[in-house]
């Protein structure tokens, strides 16, 4: 997901508390960034990175570390371009508990009927991976991080939304901003408490195509509503 040379930030929430732990690290230190998201994952935080290429002077912040309670976080202002479109399949459910297996099941269903639609308008393959609690597809882009970028992808969703979303699961709106954050797959999903029901899940990649051509802005812009 990441070129070798990018700059990433960790980014953590303590599970019961009203706090945010994060850290920059760049490619040279991704074993680093790993061993801290384990770690942070025990103790049950729940661990994201910023999908985005951002600012390597954000590197400076918190340098190859986590900061307990950080003050300052990625912005979107501060993302260098968009290089991912992120589409999450997020099944209905009540608030702060894990997703159920029918659940789960239901929203891979909705992404796969997504995937084959953009596959037949000539869309490359994307990544797809389990958030734990639903599905991810993320299709390569190459965009500037700019206001016309954003309206575009805020458009885009609301357009898959209207033709994809059922009463069991719908497409994340919300997901549209640069600096948005992502599962850092490999970790556990810890939504609410782990029951048999609602069970804490690995999230994980599920394919991994080998990154080529990029959504076009005419394929793009055929989804706006």
């Amino acid at each position: 997901m990441f070129a070798p040379d990018e700059v990433i930030e960790l980014r953590s929430f303590a599970k019961g508390r009203k706090r945010t732990d994060a850290g920059y690290f760049d490619g040279e230190h991704r074993q680093e960034a790993a061993e801290h998201a384990v770690r942070l994952n025990q103790c049950g935080g729940a661990v994201y990175v910023t999908l985005n290429p951002i600012d390597p002077q954000l590197l400076a912040r918190y340098c190859k570390r986590i900061e307990s309670g950080a003050a300052a976080t990625t912005t979107d202002a501060q993302v260098a371009r968009r290089r991912w479109l992120l589409l999450d399949f997020d099944p209905t459910r009540p608030t702060d508990t894990s997703a159920t297996d029918a659940q789960l099941d239901a929203s891979k269903a909705v992404a796969e009927t997504c995937r084959q639609v953009l596959h037949d308008a000539a869309w490359p393959d994307p990544l797809q991976a389990e958030s734990g609690n639903g599905f991810h597809l993320l299709y390569p882009l190459d965009l500037p991080n700019n206001t016309e970028s954003r309206d575009l992808v805020k458009g885009i969703l609301v357009g898959l939304a209207a033709r994809f979303d059922t009463d069991q699961v719908e497409v994340d709106q919300s997901v549209f901003n640069a600096g948005r954050i992502v599962k850092l797959y490999g970790t556990v999903a810890t939504k609410g408490d782990n029951t048999p029901i609602a069970p804490w899940r690995l999230s994980q990649l599920v394919t991994t195509p080998k990154r080529g051509a990029v959504v076009t802005g005419d394929q793009l812009r055929a989804w706006l509503p």
